[in-house]
């Protein structure tokens, strides 16, 4: 949430008119906004419905074992509707969205409503290039596959995962109890957004 918070400060500055929609609880653990700020920002709550699976106020990442965060996306699922509704009746409808992997409904509601939609990819550029690679077809590989380098990089590098660490990673690539896998998600938004804007800087990557 701090990447997408920062991003609305910066476009805040600029004279942009921000609505940043989480959860209640997310939004009460974000930071509070400097006094300089000019008051552009709207936080908006939206609540997550109920699930057995998630322990109370559970909504994010943080609050869960890592084995529970496929409920968490599950649940967020649920989200679809309240922020269709949201979307709808928003006068003015806004320029655009800026969304990350997880809503891959949000695209096309967006589309119904003629507002482009942007991703935030908050994986460093070299990741995303060793992992999903030209047209995802990164995403369709096997553990085994992620202790080399893949084809598609043109240049000799030692990038690669070790086996123990490919099979801990690989649930990225397999379907969870929310019927899709992480990679799916990702891909999907990545087809559907206008653009992708990755986070980085010069000395890293």
């Amino acid at each position: 949430m701090i990447p997408f918070l920062e991003l609305s400060k910066s476009l805040a500055k600029r004279g942009h008119h921000i609505s940043f929609l989480s959860t209640p609880r997310n939004i009460l653990r974000l930071p509070k906004l400097p006094p300089t700020l000019p008051p552009l920002i709207d936080f908006i709550p939206i609540h997550l419905p109920p699930s057995d699976d998630l322990a109370d106020n559970a909504e994010a990442t943080i609050d869960l074992l890592p084995a529970d965060v496929e409920h968490l996306k599950k649940a967020y699922d649920g989200l679809h509707q309240p922020i269709a509704r949201f979307l709808e009746q928003a006068s003015p409808r806004p320029d655009w969205i800026v969304q990350d992997f997880v809503p891959h409904w949000l695209s096309p509601i967006a589309a119904e409503l003629h507002i482009p939609c942007a991703m935030l990819n908050l994986f460093p550029a070299y990741f995303n290039a060793f992992i999903y690679g030209p047209d995802g077809v990164g995403m369709r590989r096997s553990a085994e596959q992620l202790i080399v380098a893949p084809e598609w990089i043109p240049f000799p590098t030692a990038a690669a995962y070790r086996l123990f660490e490919a099979r801990q990673f690989h649930y990225f690539l397999q379907d969870d109890s929310s019927g899709l896998s992480a990679a799916y998600r990702f891909g999907l938004v990545v087809r559907r957004c206008k653009f992708m804007a990755l986070r980085g800087c010069m000395e890293w990557d």
